[in-house]
């Protein structure tokens, strides 16, 4: 349970079957503007402000307000990321609705498509691979915290996010990026070249 002096921790995890670590990697790091609309629920513009952050990198600052309920209401948000690397990256709130807030994307192989063994997360993936058939675990892992209950803050802090708000986000994440990175995953594999161009499965 949560607290005006605990933190909350949330967790949820999701598999992308017939793709590789590479191509989720690279749909989540490689264009961040481009890949960030794609998995904030329906109905809920998102308007970035500069400088904008393409490639995630070491202490990329990401701004931006979440429009929720089409325009209704702004919610202006401030993350730094750090950790990044091919198996992640994490980020932390600097302003936004909330006290405190440390999010954990995590990428790993959980297993090959058809083989019944175990992949090992510890070895690097190559570009090459990205049409490997490849059974790929996203974890997503946040600790946060409220500001105090009767505040402006603290009331739609709650009212934002809570366990409900975050298992029904997530359950929309996965079903999301399954969607974007499938769909270039196909066209690469009906032999549409040209998805090969596409920013957010760009080679590093």
């Amino acid at each position: 349970m949560s607290s005006d002096n605990m933190k909350t921790i949330f967790e949820s995890r999701f598999t992308i079957a017939n793709t590789s670590l590479h191509s989720v990697v690279a749909f989540h790091q490689n264009d961040v503007v481009a890949a960030f609309p794609q998995l904030a629920p329906p109905l809920t513009p998102v308007e970035f402000e500069p400088p904008l952050v393409h490639k995630m990198e070491e202490n990329a600052l990401l701004k931006f307000t979440l429009w929720i309920g089409y325009c209704l209401l702004p919610v202006r948000w401030v993350a730094r990321h750090f950790e990044v690397s091919e198996n992640g990256f994490t980020d932390e709130v600097v302003r936004g609705p909330v006290k405190y807030w440390r999010h954990r994307h995590a990428f790993r192989v959980v297993d090959k498509v058809g083989s019944g063994q175990r992949g090992d997360p510890s070895v690097p993936i190559a570009p090459s691979s990205a049409r490997a058939s490849q059974i790929v675990e996203v974890h997503d892992k946040i600790e946060y915290e409220h500001f105090p209950l009767l505040s402006y803050e603290g009331i739609v802090g709650r009212l934002l996010i809570n366990r409900v708000s975050l298992f029904m986000l997530f359950k929309w994440r996965g079903y999301a990026t399954r969607r974007a990175i499938l769909d270039v995953e196909g066209d690469i594999h009906h032999g549409n070249e040209s998805a090969l161009e596409k920013p957010l499965l760009a080679k590093k």
